[in-house]
């Protein structure tokens, strides 16, 4: 996929892509300036996502928050099937 193709989000919504399992991959690159970081994510509907370059301080705190949330989001986020007849819809 070209770079221009890709959509930019901010970290927070790459972050929580990841924290609720929605997440197939994810991966980041430096980026030309020095001391700076672009992160990457695959969806499971096969869309490519990046961010743009944060300083490579904060990088590490988004890392190691992206190693967590994607464990987690294992066990915590489950295929549910809701049958919409139990939906409750309030009227107007």
């Amino acid at each position: 996929m070209n770079s221009k193709d890709r959509k930019r989000i901010p970290v927070a919504h790459l972050e929580g892509l990841v924290a609720l399992g929605l997440a197939k991959r994810y991966w980041w690159e430096e980026c030309d300036a020095p001391n700076m970081i672009k992160f990457f994510v695959e969806t499971n509907d096969n869309e490519i996502y990046e961010t743009k370059c944060i300083d490579a301080r904060g990088a590490k705190k988004v890392i190691t928050y992206l190693g967590i949330s994607s464990k987690l989001s294992k066990d915590l986020v489950l295929d549910i099937e809701v049958d919409k007849e139990e939906i409750f819809v309030p009227e107007d």
